[in-house]
């Protein structure tokens, strides 16, 4: 097969957006949106794609030790385009931290360019779909160069970005819902050590025309009223994320209900804030089981730049 830097390419403007996922880091045109997010950090798959079609698959998985990455990227490759093409796929390694990566690009398209490697440090095998329409270089200089790989990042800073809702965790916490609605986002995370929930409303001059911020509050904790009770009344909290965007709004703590005292496994308190990012746009709903943690999730939302 033909190098892919010899190869006859359409030029293509190299303006995009993050997306960050379960420790996986892409860029990807900003027309290009999820349309299915699948599996966790050690299994998983995202689709993504423009109005008119799917643009681009990418699947992963950690690879036991005992694993040759050699024959993984074969067999892979082998599975995806055929005997064949496969033997006409070149190494093409993004950034030095991928081994046994190859490289498929489709001579003649429309057809699917492949890219298949594993991670040198999380072990996690990737395999990249990119659907070309026509000849571009779309995969080999904007998917390919902005993909790298943190994993479960220990107690390192966790990066997420899905559509416009990006924040940073202060550390890995497993990812154990999410709702991705148009102008609705939210994303919750759990372990053994505490809960949290990030959630973005957009459009935020149209939500609180229909609420206002202290009720939109009172709604976000009203689905665990059951279990929890509010302490006292709301508190107005003002601070500046990251980047120098000043956000507003309340702040209100609750407390387990007497009646599940026996539960011992349990969450004990829940703080919630609700804030109008007025340069955004948007509300930002932040709730965990830590009182300090909402406050430092909040402040990282909306910062692309860490992501």
């Amino acid at each position: 097969m033909t190098a892919p830097d010899s190869v006859n390419f359409t030029r293509t403007k190299n303006t995009g957006s993050r997306l960050s996922w379960q420790g996986l880091h892409l860029s990807v045109p900003e027309k290009w949106n999820p349309l299915k997010l699948d599996g966790d950090d050690a299994k998983g798959s995202l689709l993504l794609a423009d109005l008119h079609r799917s643009r681009l698959a990418v699947r992963w998985s950690v690879l036991p030790e005992k694993t040759d990455p050699e024959k993984w990227s074969s067999r892979v490759m082998t599975e995806e385009v055929g005997a064949l093409a496969a033997s006409e796929a070149v190494a093409h390694d993004p950034g030095s931290q991928w081994a046994a990566s190859r490289l498929y690009v489709e001579p003649d398209p429309p057809g699917r360019d492949v890219w298949v490697g594993m991670h040198r440090a999380t072990r996690r095998g990737v395999e990249v779909v990119y659907q070309a329409k026509r000849r571009d270089r779309v995969l080999v200089d904007s998917v390919l160069p902005g993909l790298y790989d943190t994993g479960r990042s220990g107690e390192g800073a966790a990066m997420w970005s899905v559509f416009d809702l990006n924040f940073t965790l202060p550390r890995w916490i497993p990812l154990v819902g999410k709702t991705l609605n148009a102008g609705d986002l939210s994303l919750s995370f759990a372990d053994k050590q505490t809960a949290i929930t990030v959630r973005q409303v957009a459009v935020a001059q149209l939500a609180l025309k229909r609420f206002t911020l202290e009720q939109w509050l009172g709604r976000m904790q009203w689905v665990d009223r059951a279990r929890f009770k509010p302490v006292g009344e709301a508190n107005r909290v003002e601070f500046v994320t990251v980047n120098g965007r000043a956000l507003a709004g309340w702040s209100r703590r609750m407390v387990q209900r007497r009646r599940y005292a026996w539960m011992r496994w349990a969450w004990r308190e829940l703080t919630t804030l609700a804030l109008h990012d007025v340069s955004r746009d948007r509300l930002i709903f932040v709730q965990g089981t830590d009182p300090q943690l909402p406050t430092r999730v909040a402040e990282t939302v909306g910062d692309a730049s860490n992501v």
